[in-house]
């Protein structure tokens, strides 16, 4: 749980480098819930998608290869890469693996709303 921010002074006030160190409870606590409503609305899994591209990731990030996501799917290998690499534009993964690891994370963290996904050190 965060104990603490630091907050820039409003837009049009002459920023100085100083920021403001915020410790109330309440206070930080809302802030947190407004960052993680924000980084929601951006994660590009909340993109329009249709069921069958959801499923070919689904089984993506489970490990199954293109040839056996098609077979249970009844689609074609050529339609499951056409469904990753859009994917993959989609949410700026590199690789099939990078793909697989973004979208099981962010499974997770919608199944279990109070993890955000996001890794703390």
């Amino acid at each position: 749980m965060l104990s603490a921010l630091s907050v820039r002074p409003p837009a049009g006030d002459e920023f100085d480098g100083d920021c403001r160190l915020m410790r109330q409870p309440q206070v930080v606590d809302l802030f947190h819930q407004r960052f993680e409503e924000l980084w929601a609305a951006v994660d590009p899994w909340n993109g329009e998608r249709n069921v069958l591209a959801e499923r070919v990731l689904r089984m993506l990030a489970a490990g199954l290869q293109d040839e056996q996501i098609a077979a249970q799917l009844g689609i074609t290998p050529r339609a499951v890469r056409r469904h990753v690499a859009k994917a993959m534009a989609d949410a700026g993964a590199e690789t099939r693996f990078q793909l697989g690891v973004l979208y099981a994370d962010r499974y997770r963290a919608r199944s279990h709303p109070g993890n955000s996904g996001v890794r703390h050190p």
